[in-house]
């Protein structure tokens, strides 16, 4: 069932992560995350991220991490489905460069209207 979020808003949404095997974890359990939402492009998209410790957009919760997508970026946004687009970084010492690269797109639920 699509959900509707208008224009003027603020969101919080929660994200779930699994890896590979089914696994769940959490925003700071890798060493990199990224993710953007967008409707149309991704080049107009909304940006939260972890990164060398620091959080950008995300609220690290008791059980579940959030990201926050304030009324002002949202309103930057084409009407549409909310899609997104992550991107972690594990240490992985089998890659030539020491870093386990996943990137993952999908599409949410929710309608901005």
């Amino acid at each position: 069932m699509t959900q509707r979020i208008y224009k003027g808003s603020d969101v919080k949404l929660n994200i779930s992560l699994l890896d590979k095997t089914g696994n769940p974890y959490r925003v700071n359990d890798v060493n990199y995350f990224s993710i953007k939402f967008y409707t149309k492009s991704i080049e107009s998209s909304i940006e939260c991220k972890y990164e060398n410790e620091v959080y950008t957009g995300i609220i690290a919760g008791a059980i579940q991490d959030s990201a926050i997508l304030n009324s002002v970026e949202l309103d930057q946004l084409e009407r549409g489905l909310l899609k997104y687009s992550y991107h972690i970084q594990v240490s992985n010492t089998a890659f030539s460069d020491g870093i386990y690269n996943e990137i993952v797109e999908g599409t949410t639920s929710i309608y901005l209207a």
